[in-house]
């Protein structure tokens, strides 16, 4: 009876350290790859939610002859951080009802895209019946360090950063709830009169830049730089 001789051939030493070499170069390409989509994520979806924000002024006029903080009460998308080391970003788009310079449930937006979800990352606001919006916790999501308005006001950097808009669409910065009239004149009012540059930070410092222009209230990608 014929037998066959059956050879099993195994890898070799250089064949397996050379697999290992290639497997390392594709992961020293692909992480920083990962990084710069992450920080393309998050400036385009704050970029969305600075968009609804505009939409919710524009369709819900605030105007109330009766109600002499009426201007107050605008719609407006606010950065605020937690803790100091390192600061944890999240975002809330709301509507100050009661003019107190803060937020309830009731008065933050519902989130279009799952109306479960109220349009806040801070998480110790959720009930049982309004979840909290986890992509709006920038640093968790998207390792966000740092977030940082210029261009349009000054010292644009600190623990909340604001911007709404009025009917038109026009975007106010720093906080409403400290006027004392609408539309006053030129040292009180809030009117963007230059472009607005919001820029986030992520944890490898790779920079995304948002532009508000004023008048308009148009908003969009202006850099990231990787």
């Amino acid at each position: 009876m014929n037998q066959r001789l059956v050879v099993k051939r195994a890898f070799s030493l250089v064949e397996l350290v050379l697999v290992i070499v290639i497997v390392g170069i594709i992961s020293a390409v692909m992480v920083p790859r990962i990084n710069d989509v992450q920080i393309d994520k998050a400036a385009q979806q704050v970029l969305a939610h600075i968009r609804y924000t505009q939409h919710l002024a524009m369709m819900d006029n605030r105007f109330d002859p009766a109600d002499p903080n009426w201007f107050k009460k605008r719609w407006q998308i606010r950065f605020q951080y937690t803790g100091s080391s390192p600061r944890k970003f999240y975002y809330t788009i709301y509507r100050d009802d009661d003019v107190s310079d803060g937020y309830s449930q009731n008065e933050i937006a519902k989130n279009p895209l799952n109306t479960s979800q109220i349009l806040t990352g801070k998480k110790t606001i959720s009930t049982s019946s309004a979840k909290y919006t986890k992509k709006l916790d920038l640093y968790q999501t998207y390792n966000i360090k740092s977030v940082s308005m210029t261009g349009c006001i000054a010292g644009g950097v600190g623990q909340s950063i604001r911007l709404s808009f009025d009917f038109l669409g026009r975007p106010i910065v720093k906080n409403v709830n400290v006027l004392v009239r609408a539309y006053a004149a030129q040292t009180e009012r809030r009117l963007a009169t230059k472009t607005c540059y919001l820029k986030l930070t992520d944890k490898n410092n790779r920079v995304a830049t948002i532009a508000i222009e004023p008048e308009t209230g148009y908003a969009y990608i202006y850099s990231i730089e990787r």
